[in-house]
This record gives structure tokens, sequence and C-alpha cells, in this order.
């Protein structure tokens, strides 16, 4: 049902809901008149500019912020039908509670790291008594490479795992 106003009288939208009337307006509320030129030269008004695409402004070799911004403008006026540059006011949520490092999944983590680091200490500790029985032995020779194969493989572990620390 619509209502009736007074014949002859057409209310006037409050200031802050001004609606551009030109693509250079529009622009100018974006901060973006550097680009009126681009667009004059491609014979873009208003009401074109709201059937662009992201490969539209691609083409026309628009940086990627200038673009998104104009891209969000125009999503929103073929969601809504309002032309605002405006950001639109969304209720957030809160953040979530602070958390640590020791939280959680966090916590396991970090028990996971510390327990693999140890068992890395007691296989190098393993590896050098095994290095230094194949010194004494027979076999050293054959066995001496396999053994600081075996300490390298925990060095490297141990170096990955201290990356990881916090």
């Amino acid at each position: 049902m619509q209502r009736r106003g007074k014949p002859g009288f057409t209310p006037e939208p409050p200031a802050t809901s001004r609606r551009p009337r030109t693509l250079e307006e529009l622009l100018g509320e974006m901060n973006l008149l550097r680009l009126v030129d681009k667009f004059k030269a491609e014979n873009i008004d208003l009401n074109l500019f709201f059937d662009l695409t992201e490969k539209d402004f691609e083409e026309m070799g628009i940086a990627y912020g200038p673009k998104k911004r104009m891209l969000t403008v125009i999503d929103r006026y073929r969601k809504t039908g309002q032309i605002s540059s405006e950001p639109i006011e969304v209720d957030v949520a809160p953040p979530p509670p602070f958390a640590t490092a020791e939280d959680g999944g966090q916590k396991e983590m970090v028990a996971s790291m510390r327990y693999i680091r140890q068992m890395n200490d007691i296989t190098k500790q393993l590896a050098m008594e095994a290095l230094e029985v194949a010194r004494r032995s027979n076999n050293g020779d054959a066995l001496r490479p396999l053994i600081i194969g075996i300490i390298d493989s925990v060095e490297n572990i141990t170096t990955r795992i201290a990356r990881h620390q916090l």
C-alpha cells in the first residue's frame, strides 16, 4: 500500500543518503577521480558502470585496489539497489576470548614437539654409542656411514622442530 503525500511534493532524501547523479560524482566519493578519463574514453556513464565486471576493469588496466572498491559498490548496487561508496555497517561479533599459545590444540602440538625432540636426543645418543661400538668392531667400516646417516637425519629433524617451537 503506497502512501500519498501532498500533490507536487517530493520529499528530499536526507543529505547523508544523497545518491551520486554521475559517474564522476561516484568516483569522487570513492577518491578515484583520477579514473574519470578512462571511463570517458570508454563512453561509460553511471548506468553502464553497474554492468561492468572484473574482466572489464582488467581490460581497462585498472589496478587491483580501485577495481575491488568499484566491484564492491557494483555488488552492493546489484543486491540492494543502493548507490553508495560508504562502507556497509555490519554488526560485528565480538572477538573470541584471548587465547594463549598453550590453549587447546596448540598445547597438544607443543607437547608433541617436545616429545619428538626428546626422542631425537635419545636416538642421537644411541647412534653415537653405536658409532663407538662400530669403530671398535670388525664391521665398523660398513656400519659407520649408516650410523652417521642416522645422526644426520636426527639433526635435520631437530633443526626443523626448533623452527616451530613457540
